[in-house]
């Protein structure tokens, strides 16, 4: 590649997230996680955060977890928001 390596070609990203998980008991545990992405030149950051809950019992897991999104492509406002929820069950025979 021959070119410009200059601030217009590339930009910078900080990314700031954590995650904290705590096990109720041997059956169900809970967890929270947020995430932040700061991109040079943009006035939006794009921030996600989430919170699962597992239960297991034998050999049967079932997982919920609730994603929300703001800042989507940098973009403010409801334009730039998303929620998601989602299910899952795993079995082992």
């Amino acid at each position: 590649w021959s070119g410009d390596w200059s601030s217009d070609v590339c930009s910078s990203d900080l990314v700031t997230s954590y995650n904290i998980a705590y096990t109720v008991s041997d059956d169900l545990s809970v967890g929270y996680g947020s995430e932040t992405h700061e991109t040079e030149g943009s006035s939006v950051d794009e921030e996600v955060s989430g919170l699962n809950v597992s239960y297991t019992s034998g050999g049967m897991t079932i997982t919920a977890a609730s994603i929300e999104a703001e800042g989507i492509d940098h973009t403010a406002g409801a334009s730039g928001e998303d929620e998601r929820w989602k299910i899952s069950a795993s079995f082992a025979f």
